[in-house]
């Protein structure tokens, strides 16, 4: 089976966290050797600003269709059958352009005014067509809920957030962590069953604003468009409403896929009844988080996915993969960390051979297990600089050199022993940065 991570938290302000394209790209093809995919919800790349600017000129989007090429990331497309009929043959051709016009006329941001994009966004939207729209853009994304045992994404995330809001085993939970009372909690509740009751009660609460949704079957589906935009009615608790919604459609949608979660500080897991219980009683639980250390890395280039691709097809990168399917069955970390190490013993030969000037990779974290999703776990940025290798050779190479193969030799033997020289110094680096850069731990959450 495949194993997959979905990018959970870009739900929250479809936004991914990094400060520049070239830490995106180091962590997404870091993602990429320890998962057989990457992927992303096409609303969240379509709607993003930050990943607009880093990619809709000629000279950048290319990087992004290497991110592609090496499983950094994928996108899941909102499936034909759920786009209105006007939409759904140009979803076959523009599937990027269809996303776009359907969440220009069918949704709208946390505060209820109409998405609109940037010309950047636009720019980019085009260039993304052109490769998802080609014959060969199969191999980037492909429909959402493929592996969904149920038919509709939406019905499945209603009966959740209906049964989180009207279990009282939940209300603790909500109050702590959204900020959410009974009472509020029990009004939504009551709405959820009254679509249309819900959006009259919006409208004439905000006149001149309309909630957008897609008619469903020429019906009020309960989305989570809709949610999102009622959750206004409900003004300082509007935040903790939508914030909700979004952990409770992610935790769906990523059953929906058979993916495991990335989430982060803005975005938490969706506790079970099981954990909830246990914290009432007082008591912790572990979870699983998997923490890279700041790193300084190459910055990325033409043709890096050529060497992440390399790695990914690696037996040491095949059997890092195999042992992050059945991280529950190795509880010390052992063998996962030994898996890695043999990666970034890889990975350290491959970049060290391409070294570029290099950039700081900020900490992440990467969640993991179906059941067992940790958070991101904040740090700052370290430079390592690469130590020259001419000063640390003063004196000893061209004595030996000169003396073994004679000075008609020595200027080109010379150099590229220098050469040879930076390269291993490079592979030591990488190779101890790497080596050290994952840390297993088991968190406890309370």
């Amino acid at each position: 089976m495949t194993h997959t991570i979905v990018m959970a938290e870009w739900t929250r302000n479809c936004e991914p966290k990094h400060e520049s394209r070239e830490k995106f790209l180091w962590h997404q093809m870091l993602l990429s050797l320890m998962y057989d995919e990457v992927m992303a919800q096409d609303q969240t790349i379509v709607n993003s600003k930050r990943i607009a600017n880093w990619f809709h000129k000629d000279s950048t989007f290319p990087l992004l269709r290497e991110l592609f090429e090496c499983n950094g990331v994928g996108i899941l497309k909102r499936s034909i059958e759920r786009y209105p009929q006007e939409l759904k043959e140009i979803a076959l051709s523009r599937p990027v352009f269809a996303r776009a016009t359907h969440i220009s006329k069918f949704s709208a941001n946390n505060d209820g005014t109409p998405v609109t994009f940037s010309q950047s966004q636009l720019s980019f939207h085009a260039k993304l067509d052109g490769i998802l729209g080609a014959t060969e853009g199969d191999k980037f994304s492909r429909d959402a809920g493929l592996m969904s045992k149920t038919e509709n994404i939406m019905t499945d995330f209603g009966i959740r957030l209906k049964n989180i809001l009207t279990d009282r085993s939940y209300a603790n939970w909500l109050k702590t962590t959204f900020s959410l009372d009974e009472e509020v909690v029990d009004d939504f509740a009551e709405l959820m069953d009254k679509p249309e009751e819900a959006i009259r009660r919006f409208e004439s609460v905000f006149p001149g604003k309309i909630v957008r949704y897609t008619a469903m079957d020429g019906s009020v589906e309960f989305s989570t468009a809709v949610a999102v935009q009622i959750a206004g009615l409900y003004g300082e608790h509007a935040p903790g409403f939508q914030s909700l919604i979004e952990t409770v459609f992610v935790s769906v949608f990523c059953e929906h896929e058979e993916a495991e979660g990335r989430y982060g500080n803005l975005l938490d897991h969706l506790p079970s009844l099981e954990e909830i219980e246990i914290t009432e009683r007082g008591e912790s639980y572990g979870i699983v988080a998997i923490e890279t250390i700041p790193l300084t890395l190459p910055i990325p280039g033409p043709k890096f996915s050529e060497v992440v691709n390399r790695v990914r097809s690696m037996p040491s990168c095949k059997a890092l993969r195999t042992e992050m399917r059945r991280l529950e069955l190795d509880p010390t970390f052992s063998r996962v960390e030994a898996a890695w190490r043999n990666v970034a013993s890889d990975l350290a030969d491959c970049i060290a051979d391409n070294g570029r000037q290099s950039t700081p990779l900020q900490k992440v974290v990467i969640d993991t297990g179906k059941d067992t999703i940790a958070g991101i776990v904040s740090g700052g940025i370290i430079s390592l600089p690469i130590h020259g290798v001419v000063s640390t050779m003063a004196g000893t190479p061209e004595t030996v050199l000169s003396s073994a193969i004679g000075g008609a030799f020595f200027g080109t033997f010379l150099k590229w022993y220098l050469r040879s020289k930076q390269t291993e110094d490079l592979r030591l680096q990488y190779g101890l940065q790497l080596q050290n850069a994952l840390k297993f731990t088991c968190v406890k959450k309370t």
